[in-house]
C-alpha cells in the first residue's frame, strides 16, 4: 500500500531539509506521477512550471546540494493541513542570493491523483523581497 498524501509531503520536506538526495529520489520514484509538476512563482529567477520525473529529478538533486548559492535554505515546516487529495504545507526558510539572505516562507499546495503527487504549487510570501536580494 502506498503512503498517504500527508506522509508523502512530510517525507519530502524532511528529505529536502536534510539535503538527502537518495530520499528525494526514492520519493520521486515511488510517490510522483510520471508527468508530475512543480510550479514556483513567476517572479522568482527559477519561477515557472517544471514537469516530468526526469526534470524533477534534476531539480530535486539541486535541492540536495550543500551550501546552495541561491534559493531556500534552512527549510522548516510550520504546519501541514491534510485535505485528502490536497495537502497544504506552510514552510519557512532563508532565501539566499548574492551572499546574503532574508527570512521568507511559502504556502505550498500539493495535489494528488490516484495516490501520487500530480502537482505542487508554491506561493511565496514576498517575491519582491527575493528579487531585491538578487540585485
Amino acid at each position: 500500500m502506498s503512503a498517504q498524501p500527508r506522509e508523502v509531503v512530510a517525507a519530502f520536506y524532511e528529505a529536502a531539509a536534510g539535503r538527502d538526495a537518495a530520499a528525494l529520489d526514492a520519493l520521486l520514484e515511488e510517490s510522483f506521477h510520471e508527468d508530475a509538476a512543480v510550479h514556483w512563482p513567476e517572479g522568482l529567477p527559477y519561477g515557472g512550471r517544471v514537469e516530468g520525473k526526469a526534470v524533477l529529478r534534476k531539480v530535486f538533486a539541486g535541492l540536495a546540494t550543500p551550501n546552495p548559492g541561491m534559493g531556500p535554505d534552512g527549510l522548516a515546516v510550520t504546519s501541514i493541513l491534510d485535505g485528502g487529495d490536497q495537502v497544504a504545507a506552510q514552510v519557512t526558510f532563508d532565501f539566499l542570493a548574492n551572499g546574503s539572505s532574508i527570512p521568507s516562507g511559502a504556502l505550498e499546495l500539493w495535489t494528488f491523483e490516484d495516490g501520487l503527487v500530480k502537482e505542487c504549487r508554491a506561493y511565496y510570501w514576498d517575491t519582491a523581497a527575493c528579487q531585491d536580494l538578487l540585485r
